[in-house]
């Protein structure tokens, strides 16, 4: 796989290296004693940071790349995610009664795979450094009666090393299996894929064969490039969103600002407190956007009175039957790309390709698209049920 292609490339030969080493021959005794001493403290230095890092893992501060690599694409991606929802919202895009509401949500779940995979990235940022480290230590030279204390200590490191590649392993098995939605995996790639960046680079520092630089630096390019169209992507749909909405008429966006509230007010009761904090933002956000529409930048100090008009409840509970449909319709297509992603997986297993682990990763992410579409179905029967009473 790509994103497991550098993980160990050099525990093997290195371990091998360590082992291996001859001892030192004793052709001139001052001047290997001297040499043996410079190098065992050289190596003991190298192993009192390992010491360090290891002992400050749990640590809060011990792992600051992780959100120095996060702040790139992938804040890139949900702030062009969650810039375009009020345009599309305004433009008449997305519908404005249940559509706002579903698409946000499905926003804060994209947000928060980025607290929940900052385990993984910290383990793999770790575990680069242990590496940098051991790729350091020859022990060539080092006196004889030291060298077993030596290999001991650098075998324990390999060890805390691979259980930390497991570790990151085991959580991002966890989010793959649990996040299937398109938009949820396309973060968990990016995700992957700048945590493998700053990996790569870290070992990059190390002691490394020719061979071994030249795959690393190949690794960061594909990734980087990678990244680049991701972040490109995301800009693009973020500006037809704005193109698309200065083609609406002021009198239609405020119409759409005005429904997008009110659906977004009756959610926030029912909403826990992470989605309450994003739908009130967006209610906000709508309350300055018809102000400025209105051209009402400055309080009046006198308002007029004007009669309010009321809600039509007929006409709302069609807005929420056609939302609900745009959604069941957004979560066939997804259903319908897995059921092909299913069958191809099935015939790449067959043939050797593929594994039960990615279709089973397929078959959840279908047993999620069914479920959503029930629900979706259910809430659009019980609309439909209260309009036709309204309207008998």
């Amino acid at each position: 796989m790509m994103f497991e292609s550098f993980n160990d490339s050099r525990a093997a030969s290195a371990e091998t290296a360590h082992a291996q080493a001859p001892e030192a021959t004793p052709a001139s005794t001052g001047d290997v004693a001297s040499t043996s001493k410079d190098i065992s403290t050289d190596i003991d230095a190298i192993i009192a940071n390992l010491n360090d890092l290891v002992d400050n893992l749990e640590s809060d501060d011990s792992t600051n790349e992780s959100e120095d690599l996060n702040e790139s694409v992938v804040a890139t991606v949900l702030a062009a995610d969650l810039s375009a929802l009020p345009m599309l919202a305004l433009g008449g895009t997305i519908a404005a009664a249940g559509g706002m509401v579903y698409l946000l949500k499905k926003f804060l779940k994209k947000k928060k795979l980025k607290k929940m995979y900052a385990p993984a990235e910290k383990s793999r940022i770790t575990a680069a450094k242990i590496d940098k480290a051991l790729s350091e230590i020859s022990l060539y030279d080092v006196e004889k009666e030291k060298r077993d204390a030596m290999k001991s200590k650098i075998a324990a490191y390999e060890k805390k090393k691979e259980q930390l590649i497991k570790d990151a392993e085991e959580v991002e098995s966890t989010l793959d299996e649990s996040f299937t939605d398109e938009g949820q995996q396309k973060i968990l790639s990016i995700l992957k894929a700048e945590t493998r960046v700053k990996v790569a680079k870290i070992k990059l520092e190390g002691k490394l064969s020719e061979k071994e630089a030249e795959e690393l630096e190949n690794s960061v390019k594909k990734y980087q490039e990678m990244l680049s169209k991701e972040e490109q992507e995301a800009k693009e749909k973020e500006a037809e969103a704005a193109e698309a909405l200065k083609n609406t008429p002021k009198e239609e966006q405020i119409k759409n600002a005005e429904e997008s509230k009110s659906k977004l007010e009756k959610d926030l009761e029912d909403a826990d407190d992470e989605e309450k904090e994003a739908i009130q933002k967006q209610i906000d956000g709508f309350d300055s956007k018809i102000s400025n529409l209105k051209g009402e930048d400055a309080p009046k100090e006198e308002p007029k009175e004007e009669p309010k008009e009321e809600s039509d409840p007929v006409a709302e509970l069609e807005s929420d039957i056609k939302a609900y449909n745009d959604n069941i319709e957004t979560e066939r297509k997804e259903l319908k790309k897995l059921e092909s992603d299913l069958e191809q997986a099935k015939r790449d297993k067959s043939t050797g390709k593929g594994s039960d682990d990615a279709i089973q990763k397929i078959e959840k992410g279908i047993e999620d698209r069914k479920e959503d579409i029930a629900e979706l179905k259910k809430k659009e029967a019980d609309a439909k049920k209260k309009l036709q009473s309204m309207e008998a």
